[in-house]
């Protein structure tokens, strides 16, 4: 081959079968401006090149991405009968499907339809995918559905058309297509080496899809279940030997086959795993599914900085699917983690405060949230939360410290402007309260400046009226309370709560 390619000096002798072997030895090795050279350097010595140097001319100049040069070669080529020149035809066709022009593929494959050698089911799937590159979708889906009838067991061309099925909301189609193909390839949803296959799972996504839990969780569950153990950190190999048993208490003996999640990307494998926590949530079995991500967030499949985010993904599935059982400790410890480790995502600590509440436990966190607050002291979220605990201890003017920390880094929310306000109206009530009318005058003009942040009229005159009302300056309060009570906006709830407060002060 050596030989041949130092043998390209221009000689008029050559033959043009021996030029032919040369492109041929060219493009073998991708070496396409030399084959562009060594056309250059013969054309001045042969009348005319033949049809089918000039297609290999044309598939040189496509790959070294010359687009109208290409065309202009394969002007005399697409005048041709493809069927007579099929070679040549599917030879330019591929060069132009692999560096990404679609649509001129597209053309040269249709053409070859009329060849017996090549109207087969592998260029049907060609010009299938072209269709979809270059955005027919109805067309793409009808040419790969004759290619999957005419060879069903072809799981690429099953995987295109599921896809395409899904992406068109027709499950049901997909999940036909998938059982033709299982039908008569065994190994497609089984791999030899008893793995679950790619088209079983996107099976049971479809499964999921249509909201067919049970099916979901019958397929995947229990293999699942024991890769998840088998993958668990050496610090809790005690939990190793656990299976998770169905809501009868009765352990499944059937066989099962591995999904290999060791090979998956770790995101699959977390969307997989919240997938099946979230069924067996829905199906009643809400305790089965926590542990399942408890386990799986004991394993080494989501260790390293790269895999952070599926952690979180893990434990706020964790979080839904404790909440949903009732199980509020647990979710209460779950968003305790999630949240420590989004220090400054407002509303992850939202959600915290409100499992807080309902759980009663929102003093356990203090002394994790200091800590972690001396990490990331420019966290707001945590610093109004450790304001908050002051205050529910007493240590105002600590509280008082920690709000106007946060008042100096997010001076436009009305939340912390209420803060300040209410904590320093307490202090002012304080009986060693020093200057006491100043910080009264303080606490107002807080008061003031929350009422203007905050686009909610009702709260904030409500929270005005038991401003004055808390001081005994009733004159004040009352008139507040009646604009809450007049108010006729959407959002307004605090009519039952002004109505009692005003009962308070006439009785």
């Amino acid at each position: 081959q050596e030989e041949a390619k130092g043998a390209h000096e221009p000689d008029p002798k050559m033959l043009l079968s021996t030029l032919n072997i040369l492109m041929e030895l060219y493009l073998e090795d991708e070496a396409y401006q030399h084959a562009v050279d060594l056309i250059e350097r013969w054309r001045g010595s042969v009348p005319k090149l033949p049809l089918d140097l000039t297609a290999k001319y044309a598939v040189c100049e496509i790959y070294l991405g010359r687009a109208v040069e290409a065309q202009r070669h394969i002007r005399e080529l697409l005048q041709q009968d493809a069927a007579e020149y099929d070679d040549l035809f599917y030879d330019v066709a591929e060069a132009y499907r692999n560096t990404g022009s679609h649509a001129q593929a597209l053309e040269l494959y249709e053409q070859l339809r009329s060849s017996p050698s090549y109207n087969a089911p592998e260029v049907w799937f060609k010009i299938g995918k072209c269709h979809k590159a270059i955005g027919n979708l109805e067309s793409a889906k009808q040419i790969l559905q004759e290619v999957h009838e005419a060879a069903p067991g072809y799981e690429e061309v099953t995987h295109i058309l599921v896809e395409l099925y899904r992406g068109s909301g027709q499950a049901d189609l997909a999940l036909e297509t998938i059982q033709q193909t299982a039908e008569v390839a065994p190994d497609a949803l089984v791999t030899s080496g008893g793995r679950i296959s790619e088209l079983q799972l996107l099976q049971l996504n479809l499964l999921l899809q249509q909201g067919d839990q049970a099916a979901f969780l019958d397929g995947c569950l229990e293999p699942l279940q024991h890769e998840l153990q088998d993958r668990v950190r050496s610090r809790d190999k005690e939990r190793k030997d656990q299976l998770l048993e169905h809501k009868d208490g009765v352990r499944s003996r059937r066989r099962f086959v591995a999904i290999g999640l060791a090979a998956m990307a770790p995101e699959a494998v977390a969307k997989l795993v919240t997938s099946a926590a979230r069924a067996l949530s829905k199906l009643g079995r809400g305790t089965e599914g926590t542990e399942l991500l408890n386990i799986a967030l004991s394993t080494d499949l989501f260790s390293g900085e790269a895999n952070v985010q599926c952690v979180h993904s893990l434990r706020l599935a964790l979080v839904e699917t404790s909440w949903q059982n009732q199980d509020l400790d647990q979710a209460y410890r779950a968003m305790c983690a999630y949240c420590l480790s989004q220090p400054y995502s407002i509303d992850a600590w939202c959600v915290y405060n409100e499992i807080a509440q309902r759980a009663g436990m929102w003093y356990k966190i203090h002394r994790p949230l200091i800590r972690a607050l001396l990490k990331h002291p420019d966290s707001v979220p945590m610093t109004v939360l450790v304001g908050h605990h002051m205050t529910a201890s007493g240590r105002l003017k600590l509280a008082v410290g920690e709000y106007f920390r946060a008042y100096r880094a997010m001076p436009e929310q009305p939340l912390i402007s209420l803060c300040i306000g209410v904590s320093l109206l307490r202090l002012s009530m304080h009986k060693n309260a020093v200057n006491r009318h100043k910080v009264v005058m303080h606490a107002f003009a807080f008061f003031e400046q929350y009422a203007k942040l905050r686009d909610s009229p009702a709260e904030s005159n409500y929270n005005l009226g038991r401003a004055f009302h808390q001081l005994g300056l009733f004159h004040l309060a009352i008139p507040y309370y009646k604009k809450v009570l007049a108010s006729v906006h959407g959002g307004n709830t605090m009519q039952r709560e002004a109505a009692y407060n005003l009962s308070l002060i006439h009785i």
